[in-house]
C-alpha cells in the first residue's frame, strides 16, 4: 500500500505532499521557520506609558527596527 504525508503551508496556502514521514516532519519545521506567523514578539513599555511591539531575538530580547 502506497502512502504520502502532507502538511499545510500557511505561507503559500497550499498542501505539500512528500513520500516519507521523516521528510514531511522536516518540511513542517522549515515552514515554521520561514513563516512569521509563529514568531515571538516582545511588548516593551515606553516612557510615556505606550507600548512598542517588536520581534524577539533568540534570547527573548527585542529587535527594534531602526529607521535609518
Amino acid at each position: 500500500m502506497a502512502r504520502k504525508w502532507a502538511v499545510h503551508n500557511q505561507i503559500t496556502g497550499l498542501q505539500e505532499e512528500l513520500d516519507s514521514f521523516e521528510a514531511i516532519k522536516a518540511r513542517r519545521l522549515e515552514i515554521i521557520e520561514e513563516s512569521r506567523l509563529f514568531d515571538i514578539t516582545v511588548l516593551v513599555q515606553n516612557e510615556d506609558g505606550s507600548w512598542t511591539q517588536t520581534l524577539a531575538d533568540t534570547n527573548g530580547d527585542p529587535i527594534i527596527p531602526t529607521t535609518e
